[in-house]
């Protein structure tokens, strides 16, 4: 999924040098620190970074660092509106498993879904009346714990970026997940198409990766598998994955981008 504020390499280079100066920088100030940069593609980036929202343009060629509300301030805010938990992709921002800030904070809620905006960011809230639940206190907030992070990013992966996302997530993640706690969340909430998904994807990135996700993991997911089932609903080419039950029609390449 794509936010408005999504910020390419070369803007995360350069913001990752800006973003702590106290005082307003100039265009020269960037190009000094990145001389193998043209001047032009220097603005062009800068235009880049005030049109998302993380720069002020103060006068031509300065700048200062826009002061946005942190993400606890905006989670806290949404959850004054709307009772319920930090989920999906907020929560894998929580736990500083993306690297970008979304302008949507994810909400669970148990009451009706609806989808809210305000001047720092868009407030969405989706009923999990079904799934609700896992979740804790931190910071002052209501976040989904990370194995439910895990649960409802398979659940809905729409609201989650899309796999290379949880993938990478899961990897970067992968000695804090309580893999006990992760298979009686599913016991409890899983279809048996969510247990062949996330086990078909869990054992695709122990084989292609260093993940140390534990067999018996990967064998209670397999256990699980009834009927056929396809990993995105779409009509695209397929590969069979007869011990899975599964047509993979999104293929690896794309499950595991970060890492190919």
């Amino acid at each position: 999924m794509q936010t408005k504020n999504y910020m390419t390499f070369q803007e995360q280079i350069i913001y990752e040098v800006i973003k702590d100066t106290k005082t307003s920088f100039s265009t020269m100030d960037i190009c000094a620190l990145f001389p193998e940069l043209k001047k032009q593609r220097i603005n062009e980036l800068l235009l880049s970074l005030k049109q998302k929202g993380h720069i002020n343009q103060l006068k031509k060629g300065t700048y200062e660092i826009n002061q946005l509300k942190t993400n606890i301030e905006l989670f806290k805010e949404a959850l004054s509106i709307y009772s319920g938990y930090i989920s999906f992709l907020s929560a894998l921002r929580y736990y500083n498993l993306i690297d970008y800030e979304p302008t949507t904070v994810f909400v669970s809620t148990i009451n009706k879904s609806k989808e809210l905006t305000n001047n720092s960011a868009v407030f969405k809230y989706i009923n999990q009346k079904r799934n609700y639940s896992d979740y804790v206190s931190k910071d002052g907030i209501f976040v989904s714990s990370l194995e439910k992070t895990i649960f409802d990013c398979f659940y809905k992966p729409q609201y989650s970026g899309n796999y290379s996302v949880i993938t990478k997530a899961i990897f970067d993640s992968c000695k804090n997940i309580d893999w006990n706690n992760l298979k009686k969340i599913y016991e409890k909430h899983a279809s048996p198409r969510q247990f062949q998904i996330t086990g078909y994807i869990l054992e695709l990135l122990k084989k292609r990766t260093n993940c140390e996700i534990p067999k018996n993991t990967i064998d209670f997911f397999k256990f699980k598998k009834k009927s056929i089932v396809k990993l995105i609903n779409n009509n695209t080419k397929s590969i069979y994955i007869k011990e899975w039950l599964l047509q993979d029609n999104l293929g690896e390449r794309e499950i595991l981008s970060w890492w190919f």
